[in-house]
């Protein structure tokens, strides 16, 4: 049986949106990341994080 793993990716400056966009705060109160993540952990427990950059610990 094929194992299913996501891949998120949030790397990149984000130029256009003036602030690091995978950190931008949804209406819900969560960021774009924690919410794409939190979407990608019900489907998968394997969930990978790719980021870059000075705000990759945040």
């Amino acid at each position: 049986m094929p194992t299913l793993s996501a891949m998120i990716l949030a790397g990149g400056r984000s130029r256009r949106m003036g602030q690091d966009k995978a950190l931008l705060t949804l209406a819900s109160g969560q960021s774009l990341l924690a919410h794409t993540a939190q979407i990608a952990l019900q489907l998968t427990a394997d969930v990978l994080v790719v980021t870059l950059g000075q705000s990759a610990m945040q």
